[in-house]
């Protein structure tokens, strides 16, 4: 079953769903919300041919953005205190496309 939204091939849609694990991980979400994030931010994207658009970063750059925002995640002296998350999308957009028996 297809989870995410955008346009994927056999490598970018396992690379995404590094980057859902990643940020399932790193922030304690289900993994089911973390595709809903990702499918929310990249939506109208195509990673059919080119995966350059996000593999020139690791997924764990993609989950702290997708999860934060823009932040200094790699800096060791950066106040996380005041790191606040972005809201998980509604749950009843169309981003939220894993049912909790897929988790």
């Amino acid at each position: 079953m297809r989870v995410f939204l955008m346009t994927t091939n056999p490598e970018s849609e396992k690379y995404l769903r590094e980057i859902a694990e990643e940020m399932s991980n790193l922030f304690g979400i289900t993994y089911r919300e973390a595709v809903a994030r990702v499918n929310r931010e990249w939506r109208d994207l195509s990673f059919e041919r080119s995966l350059d658009l996000i593999t020139h970063e690791l997924p764990e750059h993609w989950a702290y953005r997708l999860y934060y925002g823009e932040v200094a995640y790699w800096d060791p002296s950066a106040d996380r205190s005041k790191w606040v998350a972005r809201e998980a999308p509604p749950h009843d957009s169309p981003y939220w496309t894993v049912h909790d028996s897929s988790e």
